[in-house]
């Protein structure tokens, strides 16, 4: 997650977009990292992309990562307005099923 961050990271800062990162030191993914970094890339791609049409000073967009029932869970948010439901349906109802889950030690583990 942070190689995603930090690819981005001088754009966002040259276009007054903050990026705050909450995720556990110790927190290690084992899996597909590469996918993992590129649905990331995505995610901030579509957050950056919203608060320049919409002109708003000082974006910011927050990441969460945590743990939960053994899951990875991450959590995404900017103050760029949000998807719009026609938009949301559409994209959602592309999405392939997920891979199966990961179990709990592979999300979790300290390094």
């Amino acid at each position: 997650m942070n190689d995603a961050v930090g690819l981005v990271s001088a754009s966002f800062k040259a276009h007054d977009i903050e990026i705050a990162l909450d995720a556990p030191e110790d927190f290690y993914l084992e899996g597909f990292p590469n996918e993992y970094a590129q649905v990331l890339l995505n995610l901030l791609g579509n957050a950056k992309e919203a608060i320049l049409q919409r002109n708003i000073r000082h974006g910011r967009v927050a990441i969460r990562l945590w743990a939960e029932h053994g899951e990875a869970r991450l959590s995404l948010a900017d103050n760029g307005g949000g998807i719009a439901a026609e938009a949301w349906n559409a994209c959602s109802s592309r999405i392939s099923p997920p891979r199966k889950p990961a179990p709990a030690s592979a999300c979790t583990c300290p390094r």
